[in-house]
Protein backbone atom coordinates (compact mmCIF):
# COMPACT_ATOMS: atom_id res chain seq x y z
CA UNK A 1 0.00 0.00 0.00
CA UNK A 2 1.21 3.72 -0.88
CA UNK A 3 1.34 5.74 1.70
CA UNK A 4 0.16 9.69 1.10
CA UNK A 5 2.62 12.15 1.47
CA UNK A 6 2.06 15.01 4.33
CA UNK A 7 0.78 17.12 1.14
CA UNK A 8 -1.53 14.63 0.06
CA UNK A 9 -2.84 13.93 3.61
CA UNK A 10 -3.26 18.01 4.32
CA UNK A 11 -5.53 18.26 1.10
CA UNK A 12 -7.41 15.53 2.09
CA UNK A 13 -8.54 17.45 5.37
CA UNK A 14 -9.13 20.49 3.59
CA UNK A 15 -10.91 18.97 1.11
CA UNK A 16 -14.04 16.79 1.73
CA UNK A 17 -17.42 17.76 -0.44
CA UNK A 18 -20.91 16.69 -0.28
CA UNK A 19 -20.40 14.30 -2.70
CA UNK A 20 -17.41 12.30 -1.10
CA UNK A 21 -19.85 12.58 2.18
CA UNK A 22 -22.78 10.69 0.85
CA UNK A 23 -20.83 7.95 -0.80
CA UNK A 24 -19.11 6.84 2.34
CA UNK A 25 -22.47 7.33 4.33
CA UNK A 26 -23.83 4.94 1.81
CA UNK A 27 -21.24 2.73 2.14
CA UNK A 28 -21.11 2.77 5.76
CA UNK A 29 -24.84 1.88 6.20
CA UNK A 30 -24.55 -0.79 3.62
CA UNK A 31 -22.66 -2.45 5.80
CA UNK A 32 -25.07 -1.91 8.32
CA UNK A 33 -29.14 -3.20 6.90
CA UNK A 34 -29.75 -6.83 6.58
CA UNK A 35 -29.08 -8.11 2.75
CA UNK A 36 -32.25 -8.12 1.34
CA UNK A 37 -33.11 -4.34 1.76
CA UNK A 38 -30.17 -3.84 -0.56
CA UNK A 39 -30.25 -3.97 -4.54
CA UNK A 40 -27.43 -6.20 -5.73
CA UNK A 41 -25.37 -5.06 -2.65
CA UNK A 42 -26.13 -1.34 -3.33
CA UNK A 43 -28.18 1.44 -1.15
CA UNK A 44 -30.66 2.79 -2.79
CA UNK A 45 -30.93 6.93 -2.24
CA UNK A 46 -34.42 6.34 -1.37
CA UNK A 47 -33.92 3.93 1.47
CA UNK A 48 -30.97 5.84 2.64
CA UNK A 49 -33.51 9.32 2.90
CA UNK A 50 -35.60 7.51 4.85
CA UNK A 51 -33.24 6.04 7.16
CA UNK A 52 -31.11 9.33 7.90
CA UNK A 53 -34.87 11.05 8.61
CA UNK A 54 -35.54 12.96 5.29
CA UNK A 55 -38.03 13.15 2.57
CA UNK A 56 -37.27 9.76 -0.02
CA UNK A 57 -36.53 12.35 -3.13
CA UNK A 58 -33.84 14.54 -0.39
CA UNK A 59 -30.36 11.94 -1.30
CA UNK A 60 -30.87 12.46 -4.76
CA UNK A 61 -31.57 15.90 -4.70
CA UNK A 62 -28.53 16.64 -3.25
CA UNK A 63 -26.09 14.37 -5.69
CA UNK A 64 -27.71 16.18 -8.24
CA UNK A 65 -26.97 19.76 -6.48
CA UNK A 66 -23.19 18.58 -5.28
CA UNK A 67 -22.48 17.34 -9.10
CA UNK A 68 -24.07 20.63 -10.47
CA UNK A 69 -21.55 22.21 -8.21
CA UNK A 70 -18.79 21.16 -6.16
CA UNK A 71 -18.96 24.00 -3.80
CA UNK A 72 -22.78 22.78 -2.53
CA UNK A 73 -22.50 22.43 1.23
CA UNK A 74 -24.98 20.49 3.34
CA UNK A 75 -26.73 22.45 5.97
CA UNK A 76 -26.00 21.55 9.65
CA UNK A 77 -30.03 20.89 10.42
CA UNK A 78 -30.09 17.76 7.55
CA UNK A 79 -26.69 16.92 9.27
CA UNK A 80 -27.91 16.77 12.67
CA UNK A 81 -30.70 15.02 11.81
CA UNK A 82 -28.52 12.56 9.86
CA UNK A 83 -26.21 12.01 13.07
CA UNK A 84 -29.79 11.59 15.33
CA UNK A 85 -30.98 9.09 12.80
CA UNK A 86 -28.42 7.15 12.64
CA UNK A 87 -27.41 6.98 16.39
CA UNK A 88 -31.14 5.69 16.55
CA UNK A 89 -31.31 3.36 14.00
CA UNK A 90 -28.10 1.40 14.66
CA UNK A 91 -26.76 2.86 18.16
CA UNK A 92 -22.54 2.65 18.09
CA UNK A 93 -22.57 0.48 14.84
CA UNK A 94 -22.50 3.52 13.35
CA UNK A 95 -19.72 5.29 14.92
CA UNK A 96 -17.65 5.39 11.44
CA UNK A 97 -20.57 7.03 9.50
CA UNK A 98 -20.69 9.88 12.45
CA UNK A 99 -16.76 10.07 12.66
CA UNK A 100 -17.48 11.39 8.34
CA UNK A 101 -20.28 13.59 9.19
CA UNK A 102 -17.80 15.58 12.18
CA UNK A 103 -15.41 15.46 10.17
CA UNK A 104 -17.32 16.93 6.93
CA UNK A 105 -18.30 19.25 9.48
CA UNK A 106 -14.94 20.29 10.55
CA UNK A 107 -13.72 20.99 6.96
CA UNK A 108 -16.73 23.02 5.70
CA UNK A 109 -18.45 24.72 8.60
CA UNK A 110 -21.85 24.32 7.09
CA UNK A 111 -24.27 26.78 7.32
CA UNK A 112 -27.14 26.51 10.31
CA UNK A 113 -30.67 26.32 8.14
CA UNK A 114 -31.80 26.61 4.61
CA UNK A 115 -31.97 30.76 5.07
CA UNK A 116 -28.25 30.47 6.09
CA UNK A 117 -27.83 28.57 2.96
CA UNK A 118 -29.92 30.68 0.67
CA UNK A 119 -27.80 33.64 1.52
CA UNK A 120 -24.79 31.39 0.59
CA UNK A 121 -26.01 30.00 -2.52
CA UNK A 122 -27.94 32.69 -3.78
CA UNK A 123 -26.86 36.15 -1.69
CA UNK A 124 -28.35 38.87 -4.24
CA UNK A 125 -31.99 37.23 -4.59
CA UNK A 126 -34.44 39.82 -4.77
CA UNK A 127 -37.20 38.33 -2.32
CA UNK A 128 -39.61 41.41 -2.72
CA UNK A 129 -39.76 41.02 -7.14
CA UNK A 130 -43.09 40.56 -6.65
CA UNK A 131 -44.46 42.83 -4.01
CA UNK A 132 -45.72 45.39 -6.20
CA UNK A 133 -46.56 44.24 -9.89
CA UNK A 134 -45.71 47.71 -11.61
CA UNK A 135 -43.88 46.45 -14.82
CA UNK A 136 -44.80 44.08 -17.81
CA UNK A 137 -41.48 42.04 -17.08
CA UNK A 138 -42.89 41.65 -13.81
CA UNK A 139 -46.22 40.55 -14.98
CA UNK A 140 -44.95 38.19 -17.73
CA UNK A 141 -43.47 36.36 -15.62
CA UNK A 142 -46.23 36.18 -12.84
CA UNK A 143 -48.14 34.88 -15.94
CA UNK A 144 -45.62 32.55 -16.48
CA UNK A 145 -45.44 31.20 -12.93
CA UNK A 146 -49.19 30.93 -13.09
CA UNK A 147 -48.81 28.44 -15.70
CA UNK A 148 -45.45 26.24 -14.74
CA UNK A 149 -44.05 27.86 -11.51
CA UNK A 150 -45.57 26.35 -7.72
CA UNK A 151 -45.07 27.09 -4.32
CA UNK A 152 -44.81 23.45 -2.01
CA UNK A 153 -43.85 22.21 1.26
CA UNK A 154 -41.32 19.81 1.56
CA UNK A 155 -43.38 17.34 3.50
CA UNK A 156 -46.84 17.35 5.11
CA UNK A 157 -46.83 19.64 8.30
CA UNK A 158 -44.31 22.08 6.61
CA UNK A 159 -45.32 25.82 5.77
CA UNK A 160 -45.77 26.19 2.13
CA UNK A 161 -42.61 28.08 1.55
CA UNK A 162 -40.81 26.70 -1.34
CA UNK A 163 -40.81 27.48 -4.92
CA UNK A 164 -39.94 25.95 -8.17
CA UNK A 165 -40.37 25.63 -12.04
CA UNK A 166 -39.82 22.52 -13.89
CA UNK A 167 -40.18 22.90 -17.81
CA UNK A 168 -38.63 20.57 -20.88
CA UNK A 169 -35.62 21.87 -21.56
CA UNK A 170 -35.96 23.07 -25.08
CA UNK A 171 -37.80 25.99 -23.39
CA UNK A 172 -34.09 26.50 -21.37
CA UNK A 173 -34.19 30.28 -22.46
CA UNK A 174 -37.30 31.04 -20.08
CA UNK A 175 -35.58 29.35 -16.79
CA UNK A 176 -32.30 31.35 -17.57
CA UNK A 177 -34.02 34.77 -18.28
CA UNK A 178 -36.08 34.61 -14.92
CA UNK A 179 -33.17 33.17 -12.72
CA UNK A 180 -31.59 36.65 -14.44
CA UNK A 181 -34.36 38.99 -13.36
CA UNK A 182 -34.64 37.53 -9.68
CA UNK A 183 -30.86 37.30 -9.57
CA UNK A 184 -30.91 33.39 -8.68
CA UNK A 185 -27.73 31.91 -9.06
CA UNK A 186 -27.58 29.94 -12.57
CA UNK A 187 -25.27 27.25 -10.71
CA UNK A 188 -28.04 25.56 -9.35
CA UNK A 189 -30.21 25.48 -12.25
CA UNK A 190 -30.49 21.76 -12.66
CA UNK A 191 -31.25 19.39 -16.03
CA UNK A 192 -32.28 15.77 -15.71
CA UNK A 193 -34.47 13.44 -17.29
CA UNK A 194 -38.04 12.20 -16.59
CA UNK A 195 -39.19 8.70 -17.49
CA UNK A 196 -43.17 8.12 -17.93
CA UNK A 197 -44.38 5.10 -18.43
CA UNK A 198 -47.98 4.84 -20.52
CA UNK A 199 -49.13 1.64 -22.20
CA UNK A 200 -46.49 -0.36 -21.12
CA UNK A 201 -44.00 2.50 -23.19
CA UNK A 202 -41.27 4.38 -21.69
CA UNK A 203 -41.02 7.93 -22.88
CA UNK A 204 -37.80 10.18 -21.58
CA UNK A 205 -38.40 13.64 -21.61
CA UNK A 206 -35.55 16.13 -20.71
CA UNK A 207 -36.36 18.43 -17.79
CA UNK A 208 -34.36 21.57 -16.38
CA UNK A 209 -36.03 22.91 -12.93
CA UNK A 210 -34.62 25.81 -10.29
CA UNK A 211 -36.07 25.49 -6.51
CA UNK A 212 -35.57 27.47 -3.76
CA UNK A 213 -37.15 27.95 -0.22
CA UNK A 214 -38.06 31.46 1.01
CA UNK A 215 -41.13 32.65 2.91
CA UNK A 216 -40.63 36.61 1.63
CA UNK A 217 -40.78 35.17 -2.09
CA UNK A 218 -43.92 32.66 -1.45
CA UNK A 219 -45.48 34.85 0.27
CA UNK A 220 -45.87 37.37 -2.25
CA UNK A 221 -47.22 34.73 -4.91
CA UNK A 222 -49.65 33.81 -2.56
CA UNK A 223 -51.15 37.46 -2.26
CA UNK A 224 -50.75 37.22 -6.24
CA UNK A 225 -53.08 33.86 -6.21
CA UNK A 226 -50.00 31.20 -6.73
CA UNK A 227 -51.44 29.18 -4.32
CA UNK A 228 -50.49 25.76 -3.19
CA UNK A 229 -52.09 22.93 -5.54
CA UNK A 230 -53.26 25.85 -7.55
CA UNK A 231 -54.34 23.89 -11.24
CA UNK A 232 -58.10 24.22 -10.01
CA UNK A 233 -58.22 26.68 -7.27
CA UNK A 234 -56.20 29.61 -9.63
CA UNK A 235 -58.14 32.85 -10.59
CA UNK A 236 -57.70 35.15 -13.23
CA UNK A 237 -55.87 38.50 -11.55
CA UNK A 238 -55.93 42.16 -12.60
CA UNK A 239 -53.09 44.10 -12.32
CA UNK A 240 -54.90 47.33 -13.15
CA UNK A 241 -53.76 48.40 -16.41
CA UNK A 242 -54.18 46.68 -19.88
CA UNK A 243 -50.53 46.53 -20.93
CA UNK A 244 -49.94 44.52 -17.28
CA UNK A 245 -52.56 42.01 -18.27
CA UNK A 246 -51.47 41.45 -22.06
CA UNK A 247 -48.07 40.86 -20.31
CA UNK A 248 -49.77 38.62 -17.71
CA UNK A 249 -51.65 36.56 -20.31
CA UNK A 250 -48.39 36.25 -22.70
CA UNK A 251 -46.61 34.54 -20.03
CA UNK A 252 -49.57 32.82 -19.10
CA UNK A 253 -49.44 31.30 -23.19
CA UNK A 254 -45.49 30.72 -22.87
CA UNK A 255 -46.58 27.91 -20.20
CA UNK A 256 -49.87 26.34 -21.50
CA UNK A 257 -50.24 27.68 -24.82
CA UNK A 258 -50.03 26.04 -27.88
CA UNK A 259 -47.18 26.32 -30.45
CA UNK A 260 -48.06 28.16 -33.91
CA UNK A 261 -52.04 28.76 -32.86
CA UNK A 262 -53.29 31.39 -30.94
CA UNK A 263 -54.98 28.88 -28.42
CA UNK A 264 -54.51 28.59 -24.24
CA UNK A 265 -54.60 25.34 -22.43
CA UNK A 266 -55.84 24.94 -19.03
CA UNK A 267 -56.71 22.18 -16.61
CA UNK A 268 -58.95 24.96 -14.76
CA UNK A 269 -62.03 25.80 -17.37
CA UNK A 270 -63.17 28.51 -15.07
CA UNK A 271 -59.74 30.33 -15.57
CA UNK A 272 -60.15 30.71 -18.99
CA UNK A 273 -63.80 31.51 -18.96
CA UNK A 274 -62.44 34.34 -16.75
CA UNK A 275 -60.08 35.08 -19.59
CA UNK A 276 -62.88 35.02 -22.45
CA UNK A 277 -65.30 37.45 -20.03
CA UNK A 278 -62.64 39.88 -19.66
CA UNK A 279 -61.67 40.28 -23.34
CA UNK A 280 -64.92 39.74 -24.98
CA UNK A 281 -63.58 36.71 -26.65
CA UNK A 282 -66.05 35.35 -29.25
CA UNK A 283 -64.53 31.79 -28.50
CA UNK A 284 -66.10 29.17 -26.14
CA UNK A 285 -64.23 27.08 -23.72
CA UNK A 286 -63.93 23.55 -25.29
CA UNK A 287 -61.97 20.12 -24.23
CA UNK A 288 -58.63 19.97 -25.40
CA UNK A 289 -57.95 17.30 -28.31
CA UNK A 290 -54.77 16.86 -27.29
CA UNK A 291 -55.54 16.23 -23.19
CA UNK A 292 -59.31 14.78 -22.25
CA UNK A 293 -58.13 16.35 -18.68
CA UNK A 294 -57.39 19.89 -20.20
CA UNK A 295 -59.81 22.41 -21.18
CA UNK A 296 -58.65 25.07 -24.50
CA UNK A 297 -59.95 28.32 -25.38
CA UNK A 298 -58.83 30.53 -28.61
CA UNK A 299 -57.33 34.25 -28.29
CA UNK A 300 -58.58 35.02 -32.09
CA UNK A 301 -55.71 36.72 -34.00
CA UNK A 302 -56.12 40.03 -33.15
CA UNK A 303 -56.12 39.77 -29.27
CA UNK A 304 -53.00 37.35 -30.09
CA UNK A 305 -51.31 39.73 -31.73
CA UNK A 306 -52.09 42.66 -29.63
CA UNK A 307 -50.73 40.18 -26.94
CA UNK A 308 -47.55 39.76 -28.83
CA UNK A 309 -46.83 43.51 -29.61
CA UNK A 310 -47.39 44.69 -26.28
CA UNK A 311 -44.10 42.60 -24.75
CA UNK A 312 -41.42 41.23 -26.80
CA UNK A 313 -38.68 39.02 -24.42
CA UNK A 314 -41.10 36.19 -24.75
CA UNK A 315 -40.69 32.43 -25.72
CA UNK A 316 -39.23 32.71 -29.21
CA UNK A 317 -40.72 29.58 -30.33
CA UNK A 318 -43.73 30.86 -29.66
CA UNK A 319 -44.08 34.38 -31.26
CA UNK A 320 -45.79 34.86 -33.78
CA UNK A 321 -48.06 37.40 -35.54
CA UNK A 322 -51.23 35.92 -37.20
CA UNK A 323 -52.74 38.27 -40.53
CA UNK A 324 -55.70 39.47 -39.68
CA UNK A 325 -59.01 37.66 -41.70
CA UNK A 326 -60.56 40.96 -43.53
CA UNK A 327 -63.84 40.50 -42.34
CA UNK A 328 -62.68 41.23 -38.91
CA UNK A 329 -60.81 44.42 -40.06
CA UNK A 330 -64.29 45.69 -41.85
CA UNK A 331 -65.45 45.68 -38.07
CA UNK A 332 -63.80 48.17 -37.23
CA UNK A 333 -66.33 50.53 -35.92
CA UNK A 334 -66.15 54.56 -35.53
CA UNK A 335 -67.11 53.35 -31.49
CA UNK A 336 -64.06 50.82 -31.41
CA UNK A 337 -61.49 53.12 -33.34
CA UNK A 338 -62.66 55.78 -30.74
CA UNK A 339 -61.95 53.59 -27.81
CA UNK A 340 -58.54 52.30 -29.31
CA UNK A 341 -56.93 55.69 -30.31
CA UNK A 342 -56.68 56.73 -26.01
CA UNK A 343 -55.49 52.58 -25.50
CA UNK A 344 -52.53 52.87 -27.83
CA UNK A 345 -50.55 54.90 -30.66
CA UNK A 346 -51.96 54.66 -34.20
CA UNK A 347 -49.12 52.52 -35.39
CA UNK A 348 -49.82 49.93 -33.04
CA UNK A 349 -53.89 49.25 -33.65
CA UNK A 350 -52.49 49.13 -37.30
CA UNK A 351 -49.89 46.20 -37.04
CA UNK A 352 -52.88 44.47 -34.45
CA UNK A 353 -55.25 44.75 -37.45
CA UNK A 354 -52.93 43.87 -40.01
CA UNK A 355 -53.56 47.63 -42.02
CA UNK A 356 -51.02 50.44 -43.04
CA UNK A 357 -50.84 53.14 -41.05
CA UNK A 358 -52.30 55.05 -43.91
CA UNK A 359 -55.45 53.67 -44.64
CA UNK A 360 -56.08 53.35 -40.84
CA UNK A 361 -55.45 57.36 -40.80
CA UNK A 362 -57.91 57.69 -43.53
CA UNK A 363 -60.93 55.66 -41.31
CA UNK A 364 -59.50 57.56 -38.88
CA UNK A 365 -60.55 61.13 -40.50
CA UNK A 366 -63.29 59.80 -42.60
CA UNK A 367 -65.39 59.16 -39.20
CA UNK A 368 -64.32 62.48 -37.76
CA UNK A 369 -62.51 60.66 -34.55
CA UNK A 370 -60.39 63.12 -32.47
CA UNK A 371 -56.81 61.95 -31.36
CA UNK A 372 -54.65 62.38 -28.33
CA UNK A 373 -52.19 65.27 -28.28
CA UNK A 374 -48.40 64.43 -30.04
CA UNK A 375 -47.93 64.63 -25.86
CA UNK A 376 -49.87 61.74 -24.46
CA UNK A 377 -48.06 58.48 -25.43
CA UNK A 378 -44.90 60.55 -23.50
CA UNK A 379 -46.56 61.54 -20.65
CA UNK A 380 -48.33 58.04 -20.22
CA UNK A 381 -44.83 56.51 -20.42
CA UNK A 382 -46.24 54.16 -23.43
CA UNK A 383 -42.54 54.39 -25.40
CA UNK A 384 -40.51 54.18 -21.73
CA UNK A 385 -37.33 51.96 -21.47
CA UNK A 386 -39.29 48.96 -21.05
CA UNK A 387 -40.95 49.10 -24.55
CA UNK A 388 -38.12 50.76 -26.73
CA UNK A 389 -35.46 48.33 -26.39
CA UNK A 390 -31.78 48.73 -27.03
CA UNK A 391 -29.35 47.00 -29.39
CA UNK A 392 -28.01 44.13 -26.63
CA UNK A 393 -31.65 43.18 -26.68
CA UNK A 394 -32.27 43.13 -30.01
CA UNK A 395 -29.30 41.33 -31.30
CA UNK A 396 -29.73 38.35 -28.48
CA UNK A 397 -33.32 38.17 -29.96
CA UNK A 398 -31.53 37.83 -33.38
CA UNK A 399 -29.37 34.82 -32.44
CA UNK A 400 -32.34 32.77 -31.74
CA UNK A 401 -34.27 34.05 -34.38
CA UNK A 402 -31.71 34.27 -37.86
CA UNK A 403 -33.06 33.69 -40.27
CA UNK A 404 -36.03 36.13 -40.74
CA UNK A 405 -37.55 38.25 -43.16
CA UNK A 406 -37.05 42.18 -41.58
CA UNK A 407 -40.65 42.13 -41.32
CA UNK A 408 -40.84 40.03 -38.42
CA UNK A 409 -38.06 41.97 -36.66
CA UNK A 410 -40.46 45.00 -37.61
CA UNK A 411 -43.46 43.32 -35.90
CA UNK A 412 -41.45 41.62 -32.66
CA UNK A 413 -39.97 45.30 -32.12
CA UNK A 414 -42.85 47.79 -32.48
CA UNK A 415 -41.76 50.11 -30.32
CA UNK A 416 -38.34 51.00 -32.37
CA UNK A 417 -38.62 52.81 -35.71
CA UNK A 418 -38.32 50.62 -39.40
CA UNK A 419 -35.43 52.62 -40.11
CA UNK A 420 -33.37 51.29 -36.30
CA UNK A 421 -34.25 47.91 -36.81
CA UNK A 422 -32.45 48.01 -40.37
CA UNK A 423 -29.42 49.73 -39.18
CA UNK A 424 -29.79 47.11 -36.19
CA UNK A 425 -30.23 44.20 -38.54
CA UNK A 426 -26.59 45.24 -40.72
CA UNK A 427 -24.99 45.39 -37.40
CA UNK A 428 -26.24 41.81 -35.88
CA UNK A 429 -25.55 39.90 -39.17
CA UNK A 430 -22.06 41.81 -39.27
CA UNK A 431 -21.28 41.00 -35.82
CA UNK A 432 -22.47 37.07 -36.54
CA UNK A 433 -19.96 36.72 -39.42
CA UNK A 434 -17.46 38.01 -37.44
Amino acid sequence: MVKKSKDQEEFCEKIYTSLMLLLEIKREVAKLEPIEDLCRGVLSNEKLSLLLGQEKSHIQNIFEKARKDPKYIIAQKFLDDYKTNLKSKFNRDCKNAIKKIEHYVIVNSPPNNNLDRLRYSHPNLIKNFFKIVDTKKKAYWLGFIYADGSVYRAYKGDEYTRFGIKIARKDKILIERFAKAINFNPKYIIEYDRTKIKDGVKTKYEMIKMEFKNKLFTDYLKELGVVPDKTFRIKLPNLGRRELNLAFLLGFFDGDGKQGLTVLRSGNARFLEQIKTRYNLPFEVNPDKDNPKAFSLSLGSILFNEMMLNYDLSLPRKRKIFTVNKYKTMKLSKALIRDLVWEMPIYVIARIYDLSQSTLTRLINKFGIKLPPKSYWINKNYLGKEDEKTFDMFFEFYKENPNEQNNFYYKSFPFNAPSTIRIWLSKARNLIKK
